[in-house]
């Protein structure tokens, strides 16, 4: 898939009122068409494994 620029990602943490934290994550900025639907559809599979490999390498604490 040919890529056709970059696209936006904002990350906010904040308490998710049980001693931890939420980590909301928002991919954006993509770019009008029909490849930026496909690109779309590649990346949702793609962050389901990143963040739950980091999930994985976090220490977890009581």
């Amino acid at each position: 898939m040919a890529r056709t620029g970059p696209t936006e990602l904002t990350v906010t943490f904040s308490d998710d009122g049980a001693g931890g934290t939420r980590v909301d994550l928002v991919h954006g900025g993509w770019p009008p068409g029909e490849s930026a639907s496909a690109r779309r559809e590649t990346y949702d599979a793609d962050w389901t494994l990143v963040l739950g490999r980091l999930a994985l390498a976090l220490p977890v604490t009581a």
